[in-house]
């Protein structure tokens, strides 16, 4: 089958909406990608908004108008939109799984079944696009496959049992499960068969993501981040004030919000850095990108990640990065990219930021740029992906 007449419906735990036009952005940016490779694609997506929200919103104009359809650059999407208390995560969950499957069934029913179902995410209760997936793929009889992302599987740490049969059930019938790390796809072989498990990296937008014109003249270090223990943005404080100790140094900007933005903004004063650190709050996809236009390095200091797709972008502005081993980062940082180092060790944090930024300017950014493009741009994922599609239609039609 040509990719011109596959037909795929995605099906994503997090989505882009209105609210909260950032989430799960690099979801809706494969979609896209997808449609411009050739590919028939569509998506839904329950839009499930904490009750504490509802006023915010007409209640009763969304409850009566129903699902409705967009068309976002060329991925036709269904929507529907509810709201649920979110201190019941179960029941969030379980009433997010059954709106999806309804959602998926009503498109379906419109324009035709697809070929193949795309989910992303089995970490139940926080992502159940798998389960959803699997109810409606059973209903179409079309295969599905999953793409995990969730850092919860690097955690050592046992999954509560009805948590754990969601998930097995969720990746249990997936034609394939796709991780987007080797790290994270060796902690899924627990749960998968070796024949059915893929690795394939998130797509960064290499048409947005590009070099800046001009090189910024005050460069600053980056950070972006959500504000939350995992991204350990406090270690990151820490370890710049021990590496650029005088008032000269490079100012560090973090983009970002979180429940620890207050806390983290008394560590600066703590450790004297006010008007050398900015908090810049929450940035939309052009503010990531201008605040990558002014940086001349790129940290991360996450405990855990089964990606990051942060350190990407930054490579695709030809920025090189400076990253903790933690997971994902290991397969998108190699020795002409960046450094990597060892988390929990703010000595060596605080070498490698003041070698890094030393050494900048040795970083050639057309070499950043082509390897990140080369890797996790468009053409390279979506060739990825299509093929995977194509093997596993091709393995169900004999």
């Amino acid at each position: 089958m040509s990719c011109s007449k596959l037909r795929v419906l995605i099906v994503p735990s997090w989505y882009p909406m209105a609210p909260a036009p950032s989430y799960g952005v690099f979801f809706r940016e494969q979609a896209q990608a997808l449609a411009r490779a050739g590919l028939g694609v569509s998506a839904v997506f329950p839009e499930m908004l904490p009750v504490l929200r509802a006023s915010e919103f007409n209640v009763a104009r969304d409850v009566l108008r129903g699902s409705w359809e967009t068309d976002e650059d060329g991925v036709l999407t269904r929507r529907v939109r509810s709201f649920a208390p979110d201190r019941w995560p179960t029941v969030r969950a379980w009433y997010w799984t059954a709106a999806c499957e309804a959602l998926i069934l009503r498109h379906c029913a419109r324009h035709g079944s697809p070929d193949l179902i795309h989910a992303h995410g089995a970490a139940w209760p926080f992502s159940a696009g798998a389960l959803s997936a699997r109810a409606a793929a059973a209903v179409l009889r079309v295969p599905y496959v999953v793409t995990e992302h969730a850092s919860v599987f690097l955690e050592n740490r046992p999954f509560p049992y009805g948590q754990a049969v969601r998930i097995r059930q969720g990746l249990a019938s997936a034609a394939r499960v796709v991780a987007v790390s080797r790290a994270l796809a060796a902690r899924l072989r627990q749960w998968v068969d070796e024949d059915r498990l893929e690795v394939v990296g998130n797509l960064v937008d290499s048409r947005f993501f590009t070099i800046p014109d001009m090189r910024p003249q005050n460069p600053t270090i980056l950070c972006v981040a959500g504000l939350v223990p995992n991204k350990d943005v406090a270690g990151l404080l820490r370890g710049y004030a021990a590496a650029f100790p005088d008032e000269a140094s490079p100012v560090l900007e973090i983009g970002g919000d979180g429940p620890e933005r207050a806390s983290l903004e008394t560590e600066v004063t703590r450790l004297g850095l006010s008007g050398r650190v900015r908090f810049l709050g929450h940035l939309d996809r052009n503010g990531v990108r201008d605040a990558l236009w002014r940086c001349g390095l790129f940290v991360l200091n996450s405990h855990l990640e089964t990606f990051g797709v942060a350190l990407v972008e930054a490579l695709a502005t030809g920025v090189p990065v400076v990253a903790t081993r933690c997971g994902g980062p290991e397969d998108v940082v190699g020795e002409a990219d960046g450094l990597l180092v060892p988390h929990g060790n703010p000595k060596v944090l605080a070498r490698t930021l003041r070698t890094a930024w030393q050494a900048r300017d040795r970083f050639d950014p057309v070499g950043l740029r082509e390897r990140a493009v080369t890797r996790f741009g468009d053409r390279a994922i979506c060739n990825r992906l299509i093929s995977l599609y194509e093997n596993v239609l091709a393995g169900r039609a004999r």
